[in-house]
């Protein structure tokens, strides 16, 4: 009877459980589909659907609301990365700018003063400072990584997210030297600048003010300027950059001769001799790399901080157009996430552009640093191995010969995994143009084609190309090894 197969039942599923049978000829009840599956599963499958039924309809409403907000203010928008030895004055710098071009008043600029004279004496590494401008023509962000060393990745960090950067040298003799000497912080910012996708350079030769050329001490000497740009454009060309992708600004940051603004239209101390404009000026005119708002959408989670309830997702839109109420593609990973509101310079819009920094609240993701976000329709890659040309630099102190079997550390946009070179294809020698297949040792200035592999297995967003998907260094402790871009990616299954 009925009773009878409910036992039968319940005797079969508790042997299934527990480990004891029913006994010898006991009969077990067939198993369902979803049984087989597991409840869990099966849970799952129903749950999935109405999830992403849930997260349309609200975008939906999302995107209604988001109609009758405005655009971003429409002046070109760059991020601006401040570069160069611990001492240049590459801070002070940006204290400067800042007081000169209106958007800090005397007390403000005190203030910070003050606050890095603490931090100094500290002794304690800052973490990046990121501060809004806004000139007649353009919006900057700056940005400003600390220069010490032991703070590359940091910097890395900066330059992934930058359209210019700001080289400041000190032109006093022996500062200038020890950050162009093997170890030095200005030619290795200067080369992963150009890594990372810097196309122009805007070299600000700080401390004209102090003296310290050939000619004696005398300040705001034009030989000395001379002497520094002559330096300065050997090393700069050996990293990659060409003679029209390279500006050089006298400048004071203490006195703020030479920055612009209100308050120095014209450079008294230089004139004469210097009549290239000042740094705002410059940084006004340069020219901003291609951007193209039909590309498809990439876009670079830079950090990520709780409000509230809410997470919200520092980001840069790389190409493409970000829009509120958008359903979007989280790499790695595949899941489905979607665009709840905008903020560009603290202000809500409806889309943000390509090459703006954005603050997005998101629906259905929780993005960390070194993902990325990009559109359903046109998904960007992932990869824990591709093909690579990597260009050997001598910038570490102890310059490794790179072999099969070779690890370092891999410093991808705001990703950073150690990675091995599991294969060395080819090599070329620049000087010699002698090209040699499958080399045993590759050392700098050699140019190499090889197969990365990510240690940890885990994949990282990656797009063959000259975006900054592509491009990366390597590093060790001693120092950069080489600077490349992905080439080829595994076919996907």
């Amino acid at each position: 009877g009925v009773g009878s197969g409910g036992t039968h039942a319940a005797a079969a599923a508790g042997g299934r459980d527990s480990g004891t049978g029913g006994g010898a000829g006991a009969a077990e009840a067939p198993r369902s589909r979803s049984e087989e599956r597991g409840p869990g599963k099966e849970a799952k499958g129903r749950e999935e659907p109405r999830q992403a039924s849930e997260l349309a309809g609200r975008l939906r409403s999302v995107r209604e609301a988001a109609a009758a907000l405005p655009d971003p203010d429409p002046r070109q928008h760059a991020a601006v990365v401040l570069l160069g030895q611990a001492g240049a004055g590459k801070t002070a710098l940006l204290g400067a700018l800042l007081r000169v071009a209106g958007t800090w008043d005397r007390r403000a600029f005190e203030k910070f003063l003050k606050e890095q004279r603490e931090a100094s004496s500290s002794g304690a590494v800052p973490a990046t400072r990121i501060e809004r401008l806004a000139a007649e023509g353009r919006r900057f962000t700056l940005l400003d990584p600390p220069g010490q060393k032991r703070c590359v990745a940091q910097a890395w960090a900066a330059m992934a997210q930058a359209d210019l950067a700001v080289l400041v040298v000190a032109a006093p003799t022996g500062e200038l030297e020890a950050g162009l000497a093997k170890g030095g912080q200005t030619r290795e910012h200067a080369a992963l600048a150009k890594s990372a996708g810097v196309e122009n350079l805007v070299v600000a030769i700080n401390k004209m003010d102090s003296g310290g050329g050939s000619d004696g001490e005398a300040k705001w000497s034009n030989l000395r300027y001379e002497e520094v740009r002559s330096e300065l454009w050997a090393a700069l060309r050996g990293v990659g950059f060409h003679d029209d992708q390279v500006t050089f600004v006298p400048i004071s940051a203490t006195t703020s001769d030479n920055l612009g603004g209100e308050e120095d239209e014209e450079c008294e101390a230089c004139a004469g001799w210097y009549s290239g404009g000042t740094l705002l000026e410059i940084l006004e005119m340069a020219p901003l790399p291609a951007r193209a708002s039909g590309d498809p959408l990439r876009v670079s989670i830079l950090g990520r901080e709780k409000k509230g309830n809410a997470m919200i997702v520092s980001c840069r839109v790389e190409q493409g157009e970000m829009e509120a109420g958008a359903a979007l593609n989280l790499v790695p990973g595949g899941s489905e996430c979607g665009v709840q509101s905008l903020e560009v310079s603290g202000k809500e819009v409806r889309r943000a552009l390509p090459g703006e920094l954005v603050q997005a609240r998101l629906l259905g993701g929780q993005p960390a640093p070194g993902q990325a976000l990009c559109g359903t329709e046109e998904p960007l890659r992932s990869a824990a191995k591709f093909k690579a040309q990597i260009r050997l630099v001598d910038l570490a102190d102890d310059q490794p010969v790179v072999t099969q079997g070779f690890r370092c550390m891999l410093h991808i946009h705001q990703a950073t995994e150690e990675c091995e070179v599991t294969k060395l294809i080819e090599a070329v020698d620049p000087r010699s143009k002698k090209k040699e297949a499958a080399p045993k040792i590759v050392r700098a200035p050699m140019v190499a084609l090889c197969i990365l592999t990510l240690c940890s297995g885990h994949e990282v967003p990656v797009e063959p190309g000259a975006g900054r998907f592509a491009r990366f260094s390597l590093r060790t402790d001693g120092g950069t090894v080489a600077i490349g871009k992905v080439v080829e990616l595994p076919k996907s299954k």
